[in-house]
């Protein structure tokens, strides 16, 4: 009974047993004798005290190499996907200028259906967005686009605090996760453009407000605390 009574005096997070531990340790070494307390029992808590905070330090910094292992690999791909879609244009176009259905196969590409001219793509409208956790930004959008018409892609670019416009993204779906939103940034403005072989639509667009909203400042807070240790 009463280990359970002391158990409760202990906070229930890492980060804070750590903190309840250095803010009591000086005042327990200093009264040990009226406290009842050994040397050795002072001296492992300590021990224990140390390995805990190196333990937090290095978490911390796994988790900032995580972040950045991610952003890395997402900047990485989306110059990949940016390049590989420009020599899949510019196959389709040599193969128009050639007439040469042949050309497709070499790239192990479909052949276009061929028929009536098909038109434009759409305008992407209706945009939706939904913020996570770790700090990514899934952005969604609906986007007409003529019947029969095949091979549509997406073109993504951003323009932070009201910069200029970069490219991030092809993605061949109708949303797009953002992982390498700027820290402090206060608006993101999304400017989304389908296209499809040598045919583009009209860009759509979608500003999403950021700055220091609170929801915005708890899912920071969240994506800062280390994940929680399941039990064995």
């Amino acid at each position: 009974m009463g280990w359970s009574v002391n158990m409760r005096v202990i906070p229930k997070t890492a980060a804070k047993k750590i903190s309840f531990i250095k803010s009591h340790i000086e005042a327990w070494t200093e009264h040990a004798e009226e406290l009842g307390l050994t040397e050795d029992e002072l001296a492992q808590i300590n021990s224990r005290l140390a390995a805990a905070q190196e333990a937090f330090k290095a978490q911390r910094m796994a988790q900032q190499a995580a972040r950045s292992a991610t952003l890395r690999f997402h900047e990485t791909t989306a110059a990949l996907a940016k390049v590989a879609a420009a020599a899949v244009l510019k196959i389709r176009a040599t193969a128009r200028g050639t007439d040469d259905d042949l050309i497709y196969a070499m790239a192990s590409l479909p052949v276009p259906k061929k028929g009536s001219p098909i038109g434009a793509p759409g305008k992407p409208v209706a945009f939706n967005v939904e913020l996570r956790e770790l700090g990514q930004l899934v952005l969604k959008w609906t986007c007409k686009n003529p019947r029969n018409s095949e091979g549509t892609m997406y073109e993504i670019r951003r323009s932070i605090d009201g910069g200029e416009f970069t490219f991030l993204d092809v993605v061949g779906k109708k949303r797009f996760t953002d992982s390498t939103l700027p820290a402090g940034a206060k608006t993101a403005m999304y400017r989304v453009t389908a296209f499809r072989s040598t045919r583009r639509g009209a860009p759509g667009e979608h500003e999403v407000r950021l700055g220091v909203s609170r929801q915005h400042a708890e899912l920071i807070a969240m994506s800062e605390r280390p994940m929680k240790r399941r039990a064995a």
